[in-house]
């Protein structure tokens, strides 16, 4: 269900068969915040069909798509900023935060140029590569949660995990600031996320062409631990 000044309800899955033809079905829905915004390229022209995740806290609330001028309305909860992340199907992404207030204003969100590529290789001191190993990924000052990531990975191509020769290679990025966490399992990046501000190890100021990052891990007998 979705009403203007109304959070979207959750979802209600309805069976409806021969034993019960007719059904009544209450949705729940809260008091929100509604705010038209425009994706643009830089140079202002409309970005269509991007498609666009809204996250309250480490919540997904809705996502959308784009019309043809490049504008989606936004659903949020009352009081409580939304971050939208905004992933075009040309390439590149762009991450903004509104803010709590409800606004007549149309907030405006501009994706950056996809003209920087991101090469990480992980390897052990004795140059071995690691493969299958993920990286947890913030981008000037915003953390890409995992349900992003996903998106990222699946829509784009953009897998922030090694391959067998060590290497994950990220393209059509967008020029900023990344910290990048490697991890082994889904769990680590939920402490990660909920850590805040900890130093990420890699960090890259990503410029346009490729960008080489390199991450070296001990083996236990040189410093006890992985």
């Amino acid at each position: 269900v979705e009403a203007d000044q109304y959070v979207r309800s959750e979802p209600v899955t309805v069976r409806i068969d021969q034993t019960s033809p007719r059904r009544e079905v209450a949705f729940r829905v809260s008091h929100g915040v509604t705010r038209n915004v425009r994706v643009t390229t830089r140079g202002g022209l409309p970005i269509q069909r991007a498609f666009v995740i809204e996250m309250t806290g480490d919540e997904a609330i809705g996502t959308f798509r784009t019309d043809d001028a490049g504008r989606g309305t936004v659903h949020g909860p009352m009081g409580r900023p939304v971050v939208l992340y905004v992933i075009p199907e040309e390439g590149s992404f762009a991450i903004a935060r509104l803010s709590s207030a409800a606004s007549d204003k149309e907030e405006s969100v501009v994706v950056p140029d996809g003209n920087a590529i991101l090469e990480l290789h992980a390897n052990t001191s004795t140059g071995k590569p690691i493969p299958h190993l993920r990286f947890v990924m913030r981008f000037d000052g915003e953390i890409i949660p995992p349900d992003v990531a996903e998106v990222l990975e699946i829509q784009r191509g953009i897998a922030a995990v090694t391959g067998v020769d060590g290497v994950a290679r990220l393209e059509r990025l967008p020029q900023g600031f990344f910290e990048l966490w490697p991890i082994r399992k889904r769990d680590e990046a939920i402490n990660i996320i909920a850590g805040g501000g900890v130093a990420a190890p890699v960090q890259v100021a990503l410029k346009e062409g490729l960008n080489l990052a390199r991450i070296t891990f001990a083996l236990k007998n040189e410093t006890g631990k992985n």
